[in-house]
């Protein structure tokens, strides 16, 4: 069908008596090289172990444009499978020798969108990308067993100058991003320039970082779950309880969009005292009889982690004396407010009064969502079990409880971290055990976050997730033109 030839058969000299339709020329044996102008053949596979069908093909005649090469600006994630770890690197090695061909590559992605039995070990490689001279590729031997998603939203901290800009390229995070701006634009604000300006200053505005972040998860939230890739559980960390909202269906985009721009804004127009707020190498339990009667541990991270919160010149103090006992303490941005502390008070009937009208009618939170913002011995009260205006106002109020509540995150677990930066990581390394595997969608400053995302999404699907990659990238029509590579060859 490719060359238009039919190949002759080998050692074929004359057939076997009986045969009648040879022998009457009904049928014939092709023993030289024959044109074939297309249309339908029929093949015949007869299998040793009694394997036996038969096949009719239509032959094809669309040629390819441009040799299939994308034609957008991402480079393409492929992701295979195999019985041997020798089979994944026979076949990343074929698919990195190819140039891009987005129809090879479709296929490939529609074979590989199931789990196939049997094969225990998982390989993928980024090819085509503009920023890498190598291929990025991961092999891991793959066990067959199923793992509990959880995602987890951190906060404030993880915003950084042109956090957005790589995303943008992905088509379902740059809608999810413009009906943001569509939301945000009437009231003065410029997500999408937020979000792509690298400018440092960009984040000294306190409501740029809440909308800002949100946005960032909506859009993945948006991206991951267009995929196929659905939580058993979500959990965040401080403002990271709106994107918990969002992902457990209780908000929609636009409400959560707007409870970050309330948290903002609540924050601006209140006066409360000039603070700060600093991140401090030790647990709650061990750094709360330490803090001067004015500072508060604000969110208990770890076990060897927390942020405190309190004045700015008692703070500047503490910090200083922790330093000099040689344990670690840094300030850390806040625009001087100190959150989650007694401080932030004065600020909750203005946060209050606008998150109700942006949330008329609060949805029941559905038992994926663990919260940080009560205390588990809470959790079945009234108040705490809708997403409701109260539930957020609470949220800035109170000291976060990720410590308390990570530790319901199982032993075997697949932690998936959404938002502009991987800020997390080091605290879940560390606390969670070595079975988990924590994967981070995003990394401040990387200079293609295109490849982050890329690369994040192949860990997942090596750690035994199935997600539909081909759902990332413009549609292709089958069948594939004349000229695909073939597949088979690479198979082990």
């Amino acid at each position: 069908m490719e060359t238009g030839l039919i190949p002759p058969n080998l050692h074929y000299n004359r057939p076997r008596e009986g045969l009648k339709a040879l022998e009457d020329g009904r049928l014939k044996v092709v023993t030289e090289l024959t044109p074939w102008n297309g249309g339908y053949v029929g093949i015949n596979s007869f299998g040793f172990g009694g394997a036996n069908c038969h096949i009719i093909l239509k032959s094809y005649t669309k040629n390819k444009i441009n040799n299939a090469a994308p034609t957008d600006d991402l480079p393409r994630l492929v992701t295979v499978s195999g019985r041997t770890e020798e089979s994944i690197k026979v076949f990343l090695d074929d698919i990195e020798k190819h140039p891009v061909d987005t129809e090879y590559i479709r296929l490939l992605h529609d074979i590989y969108s199931d789990d196939i039995q049997g094969h225990l070990y998982r390989g993928f490689t980024i090819v085509g990308s503009k920023t890498s001279e190598r291929s990025i590729r991961e092999t891991e031997n793959y066990l067959g067993a199923a793992r509990p998603i959880w995602f987890v939203f951190s906060g404030m901290g993880s915003q950084w100058p042109g956090m957005g800009a790589d995303l943008m390229k992905f088509p379902v995070f740059a809608e999810a991003i413009k009906k943001c701006d569509a939301i945000l634009r009437p009231r003065g604000v410029d997500i999408i320039n937020i979000l792509t300006n690298k400018d440092k200053t960009i984040f000294d505005n306190i409501l740029h970082s809440f909308v800002g972040i949100a946005a960032v998860q909506i859009g993945l939230v948006d991206l991951i779950t267009s995929i196929g890739i659905v939580p058993d559980n979500i959990i965040g960390h401080s403002v990271g309880e709106l994107g918990c909202a969002y992902a457990d269906g209780c908000f929609t985009a636009e409400q959560m969009i707007l409870s970050a721009y309330s948290r903002g804004l609540a924050s601006i127009e209140t006066k409360v005292i000039y603070g700060s707020m600093a991140a401090v190498g030790l647990g709650y339990d061990d750094v709360k009889d330490m803090c001067p009667s004015d500072i508060e541990v604000a969110c208990h991270n770890s076990a060897d982690s927390s942020t405190i919160s309190g004045p700015a010149d008692s703070m500047k103090e503490f910090v200083a004396e922790l330093q000099a006992k040689q344990i670690f303490a840094k300030e850390v941005p806040c625009s001087n407010i100190p959150y989650h502390s007694r401080y932030i008070a004065p600020a909750g009937p203005k946060l209050l009064a606008y998150l109700n009208e942006v949330i008329p009618e609060p949805k029941p939170r559905s038992r994926k969502w663990v919260s940080t913002s009560v205390p588990r011995n809470k959790w079945s009260t009234a108040s705490a079990k809708l997403s409701s205006a109260e539930y957020h106002t609470n949220n800035l109020l109170s000291p976060v409880l990720f410590e308390e509540t990570a530790r319901m995150i199982p032993k075997d677990a697949v932690t998936i971290e959404i938002a502009p930066h991987g800020l997390l990581q080091a605290i879940l390394r560390r606390s969670l055990g070595s079975g988990v595997t924590n994967i981070a969608l995003t990394q401040r400053g990387h200079k293609d976050n295109v490849e982050v995302l890329l690369q994040a999404i192949g860990k997942l699907y090596n750690a035994g997730l199935q997600p539909n990659i081909a759902r990332l990238y413009p549609p292709v029509e089958y069948p594939v033109s004349r000229g695909t590579p073939m597949i088979s060859p690479s198979v082990r």
